[in-house]
């Protein structure tokens, strides 16, 4: 909030705190953008490819995971603020690929993310552990 008021971005700027309505808000983006320099796992860029959002991310490693350069999402240098700026000016004038995206980072969430596919794995594991160690 600081850096916000030095800055005279406190107009610009919205810090909203704690949040209940994730989905209400994504529903109102047009574009995610997740500039984090490091991230264990991006579940807030899954919650946003649930959305239908199309997503731009840096390049760190948790995100890695998940996105696929240019199939599912952009991927940018986390120390490359031109090449984020580019990114989000790619998407916000090519429909297409904003749509082709969107589409499949959802795709992506319901065959990797979903629920039915996470237990599919955990269960998976148990079996291969129980069958090896017997």
């Amino acid at each position: 909030m600081q850096k916000a008021k030095v800055l005279e971005l406190q107009e610009q700027v919205i810090f909203t705190g704690f949040r209940t309505d994730i989905p209400h808000i994504l529903s109102a983006m047009d574009i995610f953008v997740f500039p984090s320099r490091a991230e264990a796992f991006g579940l807030v860029i899954i919650e946003a490819m649930a959305a239908g959002l199309p997503v731009i991310s840096s390049n760190c490693d948790g995100v890695l995971d998940i996105i696929e350069q240019q199939k599912n999402g952009i991927l940018a240098n986390p120390l490359d603020i031109d090449e984020l700026v580019r990114s989000v000016e790619m998407l916000m004038t090519n429909r297409d690929l904003r749509q082709r995206l969107a589409h499949a980072g959802r795709k992506t969430v319901e065959q990797r993310f979903s629920l039915d596919s996470m237990a599919d794995k955990i269960e998976n594991i148990y079996y291969k552990n129980i069958t090896t160690s017997t």
